[in-house]
């Protein structure tokens, strides 16, 4: 589109590092809403352990095996009725990719964020 001479604002829900490197500039100046939103410490820790960068939606992957795990080691069962109950029953979650908030029939929300693209790097939108 800016090939062609389109100057208007650009928005997207998915980005990350792989795609703005592989536009060749293309994105620059675009702004992404989104909810993948890893802490600090888990793209630390896992670049330490596997020496790469995580992958879009590894936190949450990780976050959702957390939380079973924790509804497993709460409930002493593995019967998937209450391990529902136990989850539903959970009111936030603060894990590797957030502040999650539990609506308590089985839906799951956090705070998007605002991000631009800007030197080629995906920063907050200030």
């Amino acid at each position: 589109m800016k090939d062609i001479g389109v100057n208007a604002q650009f928005f997207s829900v998915l980005m990350d590092d792989e795609r703005i490197k592989g536009s060749d500039g293309a994105f620059e100046g675009t702004i992404a809403i989104t909810s993948f939103t890893p802490t600090e410490k888990f793209i630390t820790k896992f670049k330490q352990k596997y020496n790469e960068e995580a992958d879009m939606g590894s936190d949450t992957a990780y976050d959702a095996a957390m939380l079973l795990a924790k509804a497993m080691k709460g409930t002493g069962s593995t019967d998937v009725d209450i391990l529902k109950d136990y989850l539903n029953d959970l009111e936030t979650y603060d894990g590797a990719s957030g502040h999650l908030t539990f609506d308590g029939k089985g839906g799951v929300t956090k705070t998007p964020s605002f991000k631009i693209v800007k030197n080629g790097k995906l920063v907050d939108l200030e």
